[in-house]
């Protein structure tokens, strides 16, 4: 008989116990299961633009989102195409310029396209970078005299 109550007193403080315990590891499962966030995949990127008109010397921030929002951040490469004019040089010039951060300047009048890639992220279904563009239309100042622009042309 005493065997039989001892083995019901350990199974009451083991219900106690565990009346106690479950609740918080069940919280502790489900917190650590949805702050992981490392459990997220990139699946998109967008630009806030895809297409964009400036003044020669005016400047425009873009702004980069991702998906999932949860997912961390990736890094970007920004980059602007040169600009070939019918009767312009062979190789083209450049007339806008951006920096790494998405700050684009526009130099001179014409048209760029502003590209963005990942860099530490690739799409998985096709391997590569996930990529997005704006079409940037640069256009002169107008009203302004002929030795300013020059001076604007030179610096």
């Amino acid at each position: 008989m005493l065997k039989a109550h001892s083995s019901i007193k350990t199974i009451q403080i083991i219900n106690q116990v565990m009346k106690k315990v479950l609740p918080i590891f069940l919280l502790l499962m489900l917190f650590c299961s949805c702050s992981n966030k490392d459990d997220y995949t990139i699946t998109s990127i967008s630009i806030d633009k895809t297409k964009l008109e400036l003044k020669i010397g005016e400047s425009y921030d873009f702004q980069m989102s991702h998906f999932p929002s949860e997912a961390p951040s990736p890094r970007y490469k920004w980059v602007t195409s040169k600009y070939f004019p019918i009767n312009g040089p062979e190789d083209g010039y450049e007339i806008a310029s951006i920096d790494q951060n998405g700050t684009i300047k526009a130099l001179k009048e014409g048209v760029t396209i502003v590209s963005v890639e990942t860099i530490d992220v690739f799409d998985p279904e096709k391997g590569y970078p996930f990529f997005q563009s704006c079409e940037v239309t640069i256009k002169p100042i107008v009203g302004l005299h002929l030795s300013q622009k020059r001076r604007m042309d030179r610096g």
